[in-house]
């Protein structure tokens, strides 16, 4: 598995998911989670990277779990990339 870091040695890969919008196959499976995203304006692979980097992670987003950041964890393994920080989002921990 690959760490998901933004920095000058990110794959070009990663950096072109980055800027793709959340997969709607993914989302339309996982109602919650859309509302969830979509109630933090949170859009696309990076936006969602960048929430689970600040300091009020995933975990203090309205009606967003644990389950919940499991499931998005998983769905970014299959892509290859995986959350910052994410024990820190699954336990709500912040800095």
């Amino acid at each position: 598995m690959q760490k998901w870091i933004a920095n000058e040695n990110m794959k070009k890969k990663e950096r072109e998911l980055l800027k793709q919008k959340i997969d709607e196959k993914f989302l339309s499976t996982n109602t919650r989670i859309r509302n969830a995203l979509k109630r933090a304006k949170i859009e696309t692979y990076g936006d969602l990277y960048k929430r689970a980097k600040q300091k009020y992670n995933l975990y203090y987003v309205t009606y967003l779990g644990r389950k919940s950041i499991q499931k998005i964890q998983q769905h970014l393994n299959e892509k290859g990339l995986s959350l910052p920080n994410y024990e820190k989002n699954l336990n709500g921990e912040n800095e």
